[in-house]
């Protein structure tokens, strides 16, 4: 037995059509359409074209990975409604939070974290987000991830830090960001170096945790204790005025 289309009105007085198969499964159903002759048009589209249509298997993970590699917000929001992961990984280990950070693009980053990317994911050398932030130079990322809970020490396989990769690639601005941030400048890693001799070898000077908290606008200074006002006292040798009495 053929298979039919079953056209009929829901609840919301729409027409729809449903493509039933010769042993009774429904295996297709339309859209809402606003008349009974725009119905029939979609079932003749139907017809016309499911016979040659190719078959396109769609993967919104790797999507959602080619996008954050591009930096591409729009085509991540459009990968992550077909249900991407928004901890999707490549072949290297690489997280889609990892393309993002490396595309420098701190909206897309910040979309992927309110998504529940996880920010300290790391890929299959051991490197978190952190570290590609920091190996980039791209400061305001590597802010953004320390105020979502980047481990600013966590280490990849050759014990490199953020710090260290920072200092690998001659990103030295990112360096004195993660330094302030209170990152250690004294762990080694696997060659044996610290972040303090590495710095110092390139001519720059870091002190952890030096960053100081902003002053609230329009404070002044003030004395450790203001003496309440009081009376005069008189000077030295001389009695105080007597007080008249009132008659």
């Amino acid at each position: 037995m053929p298979g039919t289309f079953e056209m009929y009105r829901d609840e919301r007085g729409e027409f729809r059509f449903r493509l039933r198969a010769g042993n009774g499964e429904v295996i297709a159903v339309s859209e809402g359409y606003s008349s009974r002759q725009s119905c029939l048009t979609g079932i003749d589209s139907v017809k016309l074209n499911a016979a040659t249509a190719p078959v396109i298997e769609l993967n919104p993970d790797k999507e959602l990975l080619i996008a954050c590699d591009r930096g591409d917000l729009a085509m991540a929001l459009k990968a992550l409604s077909q249900g991407a992961n928004p901890n999707a990984i490549d072949t290297e280990g690489e997280s889609a939070l990892i393309e993002a950070v490396e595309s420098g693009n701190l909206e897309l980053v910040k979309l992927l974290l309110r998504k529940k990317a996880k920010v300290n994911q790391p890929d299959f050398g051991g490197e978190t987000p952190l570290h590609e932030a920091a190996e980039e130079g791209h400061e305001h990322v590597i802010q953004f991830l320390i105020q979502q809970g980047a481990r600013l020490d966590a280490m990849d396989n050759k014990m490199n830090t953020p710090i260290h990769k920072a200092l690998l690639k001659g990103q030295n601005g990112a360096a004195l960001v993660l330094a302030r941030a209170g990152a250690n400048l004294t762990v080694p890693n696997s060659a044996g170096k610290t972040p303090a001799q590495m710095a110092a070898e390139r001519g720059l000077k870091l002190t952890q945790g030096s960053q100081q908290p902003a002053k609230k606008a329009g404070a002044k200074k003030t004395s450790a204790a203001k003496k309440a006002p009081g009376k005069k006292k008189a000077p030295a040798g001389k009695k105080p005025a007597a007080k008249k009495k009132k008659k």
